[in-house]
């Protein structure tokens, strides 16, 4: 049996690393492949596939205050 973990569950709240405003996106689906866990985010209409790598649990203050 494979088991597949990922750090960001479906419905959480999360930031992009490179998002200079800072928005907070939630995950709405995860995508398991061979290089790596991805996460399709949604913040309001918009909408964006992004590695767990580019994902943070935490707001960068210091970037949105910049």
């Amino acid at each position: 049996m494979i088991l597949f973990r990922s750090q960001f569950a479906i419905g959480s709240l999360v930031y992009l690393k490179t998002d200079v405003n800072q928005d907070q996106w939630m995950v709405v689906q995860v995508r398991f492949c061979p290089d790596g866990v991805s996460y399709y985010l949604s913040k309001g209409s918009d909408s964006y596939w992004a590695y767990e790598i580019e994902v943070s649990s935490e707001k960068d203050v210091v970037k949105a205050l910049s």
